[in-house]
């Protein structure tokens, strides 16, 4: 029954079907003014919306077949459009603070940091090209969710910042209605994302040939050319591509041979 929904659920709908509007480049029923009037609204009801959710997170009913609000922005042909108008509003500390927590570049003892906000959605828009999969899609929402953490330790890099990821996304996904198995499949893409692009320099046959014959490296071959397709040049290039990691013999070799 709607009446029995909180309000950020419902608010959160009603941002749906504007957030389709705006993907939708064909439809010509709603102006730019109509939009940025609902913004106005929803940005009105926020403190209300807080009150009410609690300040909790907004837990997907993932494993359903009428998926959640959120998931229905994951499966949308670019994510990142809802996301940021989520994040616009002020809805998006809602109901996902953790990825909300990647807003913003830092600079620590001289370092600049990249936005890890806009690099996350980036990285995931960049997944729903190549693949329709929503777990392969959450994993690269929450690859990078652990890099504040690691900034804290090491202002310099954020080495290790995969395992901080794995730790937050399970604690959060533990929360959720996903199967244990499904978020097994999640946590092992966010915790190896890094692995996969130390393919450029392994040297022992067998850590490769374990991590290419798993039965999720092709799952994890995306995801890395995902994170890799939005590390760019001065001139907007790509930097590296990862089919050419691929290539590089002893993978080869190892990707071949059973």
């Amino acid at each position: 029954n709607p009446e029995n929904l909180p309000l950020f659920v419902i608010i959160l709908n009603k941002m749906i079907f504007y957030i389709e509007i705006i993907e939708d480049e064909s439809n010509l029923f709603f102006s730019k003014d109509d939009i940025d009037d609902t913004i106005e609204v929803v940005k009105s009801h926020i403190s209300t919306i807080k009150n009410e959710n609690n300040n909790q997170t907004f837990l997907p009913e993932a494993e359903n077949s009428d998926i959640a609000p959120f998931n229905k922005i994951m499966l949308s042909p670019q994510p990142s459009v809802g996301i940021k108008l989520l994040q616009k509003v002020g809805l998006l500390a809602i109901v996902f603070p953790q990825i909300e927590a990647l807003k913003g570049v830092e600079v620590i003892d001289g370092c600049r940091h990249k936005d890890n906000f806009y690099r996350t959605i980036e990285v995931l828009d960049n997944v729903c090209r190549t693949s329709n999969d929503i777990w392969l899609r959450w994993a690269a929402l929450l690859h990078d969710v652990g890099k504040k953490d690691a900034l804290a330790r090491n202002i310099k890099n954020m080495h290790g910042h995969e395992l901080d990821s794995e730790r937050i996304a399970a604690t959060w996904l533990a929360e959720t209605s996903i199967e244990k198995d499904t978020r097994k499949t999640i946590l092992w893409l966010v915790r190896n994302h890094m692995k996969a692009l130390d393919l450029r320099v392994m040297r022992s046959k067998y850590d490769i040939w374990k991590l290419v014959k798993h039965p999720l490296f092709r799952r994890l071959e995306k995801l890395a050319s995902a994170d890799l397709h939005g590390t760019l040049n001065e001139n907007g290039i790509p930097l590296e591509n990862f089919h050419d990691i691929l290539m590089r013999p002893i993978v080869s070799q190892c990707i071949e041979n059973e």
